[in-house]
């Protein structure tokens, strides 16, 4: 089963209201790029392959244990120390049971959702628009925020953007969530989830395919959450990296294998 991976990207967070929707059809997931010679994270790369095919490889050795979501759980993180930023950037590996309606990650100002199969993200009013996900599949999403400006990754490629003209510094708020939240016309996540993390800088592709456990403060790494503790349904999660706590809610739990 193919994985792709998510980004989302915190650097210096001021959320507003207003924002400029580009619009445009679903983006298609990036094309064949040449990626000869040398290793990354122990795998030789040595073929013509896609970047969702180099985020497998990548991911590969960390796959031991993941995050289960079922609908109406969620995982929450207390983000309450990110107050005021207004640059950022958030990743995570994700796939989705369906793809119903459905909120995936949300905080005070922010959300990343299906609608009618298509991911989005709105940030203080902005909305940008990207790529038709399908169930089963593994993404690698990564959302990166800066200078009054979201992008949002699929795969290490670009997927929507949007400019941010109001207020967005408390875009954060006290709690980030990922499923449990229903919005009006859909639901909460219901999914598996795996490498959550948090920069205080805006997302690359180039740093985002490099494992937690390689990035170094100067690098922005806020927290990282890998879930190979094995948590149960209820209990507190210490980031791996970074000094930040979540917890599971409901029937989020911890499980080994990488399906």
């Amino acid at each position: 089963m193919r994985r792709a991976l998510v980004v989302v990207s915190l650097a210096t967070l001021t959320f507003g209201c207003g924002g400029e929707f580009i619009e445009g059809p679903p983006t298609v997931l990036p094309t064949p790029v040449e990626k000869v010679g040398g290793t990354a994270d122990g795998v030789t790369i040595s073929k013509r392959i896609r970047p969702a095919e180099l985020a497998l490889q990548l991911k590969r050795p960390d796959r031991n244990r993941l995050l289960v979501i079922p609908e109406d759980s969620r995982f929450d993180v207390d983000v309450r120390s990110l107050a005021g930023a207004t640059t950022f950037s958030i990743e995570m590996w994700l796939r989705l049971d369906d793809t119903v309606d459905q909120t995936i990650l949300s905080s005070h100002d922010l959300a990343v959702m299906v609608r009618d199969g298509v991911m989005r993200v709105q940030l203080a009013g902005a909305t940008a628009r990207g790529t038709r996900v399908v169930a089963g599949e593994w993404y690698h999403f990564a959302l990166s925020v800066d200078r009054g400006e979201m992008r949002f990754f699929v795969n290490g490629g670009l997927s929507g953007l949007a400019e941010i003209t109001g207020a967005y510094d408390d875009a954060m708020g006290r709690m980030l969530s990922v499923g449990g939240v229903t919005e009006a016309g859909g639901r909460g996540f219901s999914g598996r989830i795996d490498n959550l993390r948090l920069l205080a800088v805006p997302y690359t592709s180039a740093r985002g395919f490099i494992p937690s456990t390689v990035l170094a403060p100067r690098d922005g790494i806020v927290a990282a959450f890998d879930f190979n503790a094995g948590e149960a349904p209820g209990e507190r999660v210490v980031a791996s990296t970074g000094p930040l706590v979540g917890e599971l809610i409901n029937q989020a739990r911890v499980i080994n294998g990488n399906i």
